[in-house]
């Protein structure tokens, strides 16, 4: 039988260990934290990324746990509606939930791995008769494959690719989750909210509860105090009567979490010496389609359809990245020139895109993402 080490049981991590067939192979997961829990706000999941969690049986629970998205609105910041797109017909739903319940659902259905908690990955060692992983409390090896799922900040890419380095696009995003049952009721609309150099975006979860984010164009390296970055959200939402300063008042400093965008080029190579990189670790790409953690969905169920499909293991690599690589090329494109139209403080440019939006039709943008959400990753080498 042979070994896997996953590396990191964030989502794609542990979507991974669950993807990949037990009779064929043994999996070891680590995690640097002591403790494995969920952290984040929330995340949206498409039908792309919904059929996989059907794949792996836990889309019932994960319906239970998350609000749904039907319908897009578009507004500005004075609180005029200038488009309103439907999400569209597809097989699984899209919806939005907590990362903690997705996190706690994944892991409660991940019984039959073995799972290393405090365990910090600091490199890789290749020997003939494998792989070895490093950690700060020892080595363990050899294995047949090494998975980096271990996120934007990966510690294996520079064993993978020495010559990658992430790119801040110049905005910083925060994200929280707050009680606002009395101002967006569960009726399956989300927003998006446009002014200059700055972006509000609200997702419903469940129990009453929302997650928002805010983008802003600014410098990276904002290192002030939480509470000091929380007043200066809210001075920028004076002046609009879209009620976003209220849901970021509402949302207490310890969920409020604040991070400088950052992507990765799209590129070729990788995997080297049975490590393979996945998800964030060499496609993370800027959350202005909200699909960066499908993304990862997506990885996870196609590289255990692959390992399902043949056990060698160099076949594997090879065949993942060509399947995956047009794919996440093509939506880290889409979203950057999403977030270069919605981040603009050109006012001519951001006039001409509220301009715009309010004359095209909503339903030609449901048409147009519609190969976006259809993506079946169950279907792809399975």
């Amino acid at each position: 039988m042979k070994k896997i080490a996953i590396v990191g049981a964030g989502i794609g991590g542990l979507a991974t260990a669950l993807a990949i067939p037990n009779s064929n192979y043994r999996v070891d997961v680590f995690e640097r934290a002591s403790e494995i829990k969920g952290v984040g706000s929330g995340l949206t999941l498409w039908p792309n990324a919904t059929c996989v969690l059907q794949a792996l049986g836990v889309l019932d629970k994960c319906r239970s746990k998350s609000g749904n998205l039907s319908t897009l609105k578009i507004h500005l910041a004075d609180n005029r509606s200038v488009m309103t797109i439907p999400t569209g017909d597809f097989p699984t739903p899209a919806i939005a939930m907590h990362r903690g319940d997705l996190h706690a659902i994944l892991m409660s259905k991940l019984t039959t791995h073995t799972i290393y908690r405090g365990w910090q990955c600091i490199g890789v060692r290749s020997a003939p008769d494998g792989t070895y992983v490093r950690f700060n409390e020892g080595e363990k090896g050899p294995y047949d494959l090494v998975i980096a799922a271990d996120g934007i900040r990966s510690v294996l890419r520079t064993h993978v690719r020495q010559n990658l380095e992430l790119r801040k696009k110049g905005y910083s995003i925060w994200r929280g989750v707050a009680n606002a049952a009395d101002l967006f009721p569960s009726d399956g609309n989300f927003y998006e909210v446009w002014g200059k150099g700055l972006r509000f975006g609200i997702l419903p979860l469940s129990q009453g509860q929302v997650c928002w984010y805010a983008a802003r164009t600014q410098q990276p390296g904002d290192r002030r105090p939480i509470a000091d970055q929380k007043k200066s959200l809210l001075a920028e939402f004076d002046s609009w009567k879209f009620p976003a300063r209220e849901l970021v008042d509402r949302t207490s400093l310890e969920h409020l979490i604040p991070s400088d965008v950052a992507v990765l080029k799209p590129c070729r190579g990788w995997s080297r010496d049975r490590v393979l990189l996945m998800g964030d670790a060499i496609h993370p790409m800027a959350a202005n389609l909200g699909l960066g953690g499908n993304m990862a969905l997506e990885d996870a169920l196609i590289l255990g359809n692959l390992l399902r499909r043949s056990d060698n293991i160099d076949d594997v690599c090879f065949d993942f990245e060509k399947l995956r690589y047009a794919r996440v090329a093509s939506v880290t494109e889409d979203s950057n020139l999403i977030g270069f139209l919605c981040q603009t403080k050109n006012p001519i440019v951001s006039s001409c895109r509220n301009f715009a939006a309010s004359l095209i039709p909503g339903r030609y943008f449901t048409w147009e993402s519609r190969a976006l959400y259809a993506y079946r990753a169950d279907r792809i080498a399975a």
